[in-house]
């Protein structure tokens, strides 16, 4: 598939409000009401130059415009392209799977390594750095691993269904990414019933605990 000439985020985002006003229906008299309303103030007028390119936007427009058009930040700064075949581009030099892309937007991966052969260590560190705390730890969890492996393989099988099965391959990559979600879904039932089993264990040590401590209170009180 051709790989789209843009590359310039700026370009990418004013493409991306004109393409989510007119699906939103908005005019732009209309958004630049919201904008006022978020706080960022912006004519229609120069609305419309952001639109064709002739006024840049800086990060407080990318978040106004995403509050007031209700849509996630990376909605305006990524590509609208989602799936593992399209390739992007993310700037004028780099270009990868839409996907990927997507999925490094969201903190989920890092991109194609472009400075370091790719690994678990760095993967670790991508996202201490891309995600907070607590959705680190959630992820850092065997069930919550597995949730995410199961999120892709199923994407990835459901974006396949949707081809014309008499393409060549489509049935075999089909039923490849289908045996993949189901083995996905097998391991995190697997990891949610180990998940069960870890918390009856500390529930009942906990329950033992105060146990103990209960009777010995009334030992000391006798």
């Amino acid at each position: 598939m051709e790989i789209p000439k843009s590359g310039s985020a700026p370009t990418q985002v004013a493409r991306n409000i004109e393409r989510v006003r007119k699906a939103r229906q908005l005019k732009q008299k209309d958004v630049s009401d919201r904008l006022r309303a978020v706080g960022r103030p912006i004519l229609a007028t120069v609305i419309s130059k952001i639109e064709r390119g002739e006024r840049r936007v800086d990060t407080d427009d990318v978040i106004a415009f995403a509050l007031a058009m209700n849509v996630s930040p990376l909605t305006l700064l990524l590509p609208p392209e989602g799936d593992s075949v399209s390739t992007v581009h993310v700037t004028a030099e780099v270009a990868a799977k839409a996907d990927r892309v997507w999925a490094w937007g969201r903190g989920d991966e890092t991109l194609p390594p472009l400075w370091e052969n790719a690994d678990p260590q760095k993967q670790e560190e991508f996202e201490q750095l891309a995600l907070p705390a607590a959705l680190r730890y959630g992820r850092a969890q065997p069930a919550g691993r597995a949730t995410e492996v199961l999120r892709s393989d199923v994407f990835r099988m459901l974006e396949f269904s949707q081809i014309a099965s008499d393409t060549t391959g489509v049935d075999e990559e089909f039923k490849r990414r289908l045996s993949l979600a189901r083995e996905s879904l097998a391991r995190l039932g697997h990891e949610l019933d180990r998940a069960e089993v870890a918390q009856a264990d500390l529930a009942r040590r906990h329950q033992e605990r105060r146990a103990h401590q209960g009777g010995t209170t009334d030992g000391d009180a006798q």
